[in-house]
């Protein structure tokens, strides 16, 4: 189960966040109904960081593979996505993209769900093994 969740972190964080955060013009965040990130440097700077996680949680998939110890892996995860769903989804609530076109709603609200589904599959890892 904890190398299918982290399977499914490594694609959806290089698919959806790190790639196009790190390689996107602003006019793409226009095109999908967002307003164009100024300055793009903290978008740049966050699509970094989440290459930086997708590193981390590939390593972690090779040591589940060698059954090696990956605790320290699954608390990063928890944390990174348990943290960022709880900022999207105040955000969401709060109506902070709500004037923002319907695919970009889609975008922030799946993004929203992901990272709540990814903690939690991490969590119950976490419970069944007793790290």
């Amino acid at each position: 189960m904890l190398a299918t969740v982290l399977k499914i972190k490594v694609f959806v964080t290089l698919i959806f966040w790190s790639l196009p955060l790190l390689f996107c013009p602003s006019s793409w965040f226009v095109r999908m109904g967002s307003p164009e990130p100024k300055p793009m440097l903290f978008l740049r700077l966050f699509g970094a960081a989440s290459l930086g996680l997708v590193v981390a949680y590939t390593s972690g998939i090779r040591k589940l593979g060698r059954g090696d110890d990956v605790g320290n892996i699954v608390w990063v995860g928890i944390t990174s996505n348990g943290l960022s769903s709880l900022i999207l989804l105040r955000s969401g609530i709060a109506g902070v993209w709500k004037e923002w076109g319907p695919l970009a709603r889609i975008y922030m609200w799946g993004s929203a769900l992901a990272t709540a589904a990814i903690a939690l599959g991490l969590a119950a890892d976490l419970i069944r093994d007793d790290r």
